[in-house]
């Protein structure tokens, strides 16, 4: 297996484990928990994505400079990703700022909300890094 396809599916298993672990904690009613989790699979995700396309050279890209990219490259330049994916890692990052440094917690509609966009994005990457894309 090429450098770039170890890559991508390295980073797809651990976004897919991130999902799993958001799943686990939603069940578990820790919504914190769940928003940190559920932006790392989407973030993790991102790098997949990106190095599956022959854009992610450096996945050890910064996380703003990975929004930008993602957009920028796969949705806007490439489109390869619907548009509906566009706002999605800078909204769960966001929402994993609150749950990591704020005072106030991530309620538990909030924290459903950012599992199913998590969902979305990371079953996005992965039918395409699997090439079962539509």
């Amino acid at each position: 297996m090429a450098s770039r396809q170890v890559e991508e599916q390295t980073y797809l298993t651990k976004a897919l484990e991130s999902l799993r672990g958001a799943e686990s904690e939603y069940a578990s009613g820790r919504y914190n928990n769940t928003a940190n989790r559920a932006y790392y699979a989407c973030f993790l995700a991102a790098v997949a994505a990106m190095a599956h396309e022959g854009a992610g050279q450096d996945s050890k890209r910064s996380h703003s400079h990975m929004q930008v990219d993602f957009v920028s490259e796969l949705i806007d330049r490439l489109e390869v990703y619907p548009r509906e994916l566009r706002p999605i890692l800078k909204q769960a990052e966001d929402l994993r700022l609150k749950a990591d440094y704020a005072v106030e917690a991530v309620s538990a509609q909030g924290a459903a909300r950012a599992l199913n966009k998590a969902r979305a994005f990371v079953g996005a990457v992965e039918a395409r890094v699997s090439g079962r894309a539509q």
